[in-house]
């Protein structure tokens, strides 16, 4: 019995090998640096943040893989005057924004009801769903029949079915 119970397990752990040995690595989208975010993060944030070496850096970082800063703006434009000037949430709208695609995060907003499109986890919900989703896929997502495009969380659904993988080149 306990031979069994060795060679099952030296069997489990056997296979376990071969098959990551199969599966490719994961690789991340390389992130490039965003000086049109950044401007728009610093022209919103206090002027002490602004001229930080460290809060610099975060909000570089935070900006990294933006696509210029589109989608920073839109976000912007939907929140209250209160999550604007806080450098804090400033960095939270930017990171949610990294490698999202404006066209998705647009005709997604466009799709939602101003109730559902309005605060600061809204913003990041849809911009984190149109992550490398193209709108023209979301649309096709829509008028198929699994995804009820009229409810937000089918909305995001179809966006989320839209992602696409980086690959390196």
């Amino acid at each position: 019995m306990r031979t069994f119970l060795a060679f099952i397990v030296l069997a489990g752990f056997m296979s376990s090998f071969s098959a990551s040995a199969q599966t490719p690595p994961h690789r991340r989208c390389p992130l490039k640096p965003s000086p049109d975010c950044v401007s728009l993060v610093n022209s919103k944030i206090p002027r002490w943040d602004v001229s930080n070496q460290e809060t610099q850096k975060m909000v570089q970082n935070a900006c990294a893989g933006n696509d210029g800063s589109a989608c920073v703006a839109n976000s912007v434009s939907v929140l209250p005057w209160y999550n604007t000037n806080n450098t804090e949430d400033m960095l939270r709208i930017a990171k949610s924004c990294q490698l999202t695609n404006n066209s998705c995060v647009s005709y997604v907003a466009s799709r939602l009801n101003r109730i559902d499109y309005n605060e600061m986890a809204d913003v990041n919900e849809v911009a984190m769903a149109c992550a490398r989703a193209d709108a023209q896929c979301v649309e096709q997502a829509c008028s198929s029949r699994h995804y009820n495009c009229k409810r937000k969380e089918d909305l995001l659904s179809a966006a989320r079915s839209c992602f696409e993988l980086c690959y390196p080149h």
